[in-house]
């Protein structure tokens, strides 16, 4: 016979006969599929740790100047987060119909072919990538150097710290993906961690009385479409990020189940993370202080936190850290 019969006692292939060339390639195959090793929380945290970055420690400032009044940001903070999550459920859907590696790159490619699928992962390993982690890790190197490296403050230093912040990050996702996990975890974490403190601290002052920007919290709305649009723009920034897991799905134990549960879960509760942020801002300072702020967070901890003040900037730059390991995590699929 031209073909070698395996042996039908062998486990899987028994009542047929395979050819042995046909039988090594299924052997490589399996030698080769990546583990399925993202749990339904490792999603949830993923998405967090994507989203939640710089952009609720600075995006404020950029709704309020759009809508004119408190009232209005907090309704577009909670629109944005709506719109982010009908965005989020219909890519989930691609993720559960083609759960491969790749994410818009392999949907691009199912759709349209090869050549628009090369365009943009052209794009996206060239200049999309790259330049998203150089300037979220220039933020981080921003905001570490404020509590860690007050006496060296230079330009030198802060493109040294943003270096070091890249290589350790590459370094962890090149020796594993389950230490990348884990440290995303821990970083997604801090984050909730952080806005924590700035909630609980603007609901203690909410308690204490006070609520004067809350007054006519609609008072100086504006009816601009165009000035609508920018607020959104400037909201949907801060929740950019939720389309990060399909990069990963075909490493999502039961992905038709975890993957959009943890689209949902994780944009369902950043919306009121977002939110309850916002008001706590709100209930510390008022609308003139927030628009001149550059850095919204660490203006609010410095008015209510005391010597303790210097923990949110080292939480701001464990955010943006987390959200350019989640992109190089992503990247890399």
């Amino acid at each position: 016979m031209a073909n070698v019969a395996v042996n039908s006692q062998s486990p899987g292939l028994s009542h047929r006969n395979v050819p042995a060339k046909e039988q090594n390639a299924n052997e490589k195959e399996e030698t080769f599929r990546i583990k399925k090793r993202l749990t339904l929380v490792d999603g949830i945290l993923l998405v967090t740790g994507m989203v939640i970055g710089s952009g609720i420690f600075i995006s404020p400032k950029g709704v309020l100047f759009n809508t004119g009044s408190v009232g209005l940001a907090l309704v577009i903070w909670v629109v944005c987060g709506i719109f982010s999550l009908i965005g989020g459920l219909c890519y989930a859907e691609l993720g559960t119909t083609i759960p491969k590696f790749g994410g818009i790159t392999i949907y691009l490619y199912e759709a349209f072919g090869p050549f628009v699928a090369f365009l943009h992962l052209w794009m996206m390993i060239v200049i999309e990538k790259p330049t998203s982690v150089a300037i979220i890790i220039l933020v981080f190197a921003d905001y570490i150097l404020y509590p860690v490296f007050y006496e060296c403050q230079s330009q030198l230093t802060r493109q040294l710290l943003a270096v070091a912040g890249v290589l350790f990050l590459s370094f962890v996702n090149v020796c594993s993906a389950r230490w990348s996990v884990r440290l995303n975890n821990f970083l997604s974490y801090s984050k909730i961690l952080a806005t924590t403190i700035i909630i609980v601290t603007g609901l203690v002052y909410l308690a204490q009385g006070h609520a004067t920007n809350f007054e006519k919290s609609f008072e100086g709305s504006t009816t601009s479409a165009g000035d609508i649009a920018l607020a959104m723009y400037s909201g949907l920034w801060a929740y950019s990020g939720w389309t990060s897991l399909n990069v990963v799905s075909e490493e999502m134990k039961n992905v038709k189940r975890n993957l959009p549960l943890a689209v949902v879960y994780a944009l369902i509760m950043i919306t009121c993370i977002y939110l309850l942020t916002n008001i706590a801002y709100f209930t510390v300072m008022s609308p003139q202080e927030l628009l001149v702020s550059n850095a919204v967070a660490v203006t609010f901890a410095d008015s209510t936190l005391g010597v303790m003040a210097w923990i949110m900037p080292v939480f701001v730059a464990l955010s943006t850290l987390g959200a350019t390991n989640a992109t190089i995590f992503g990247a890399g699929r």
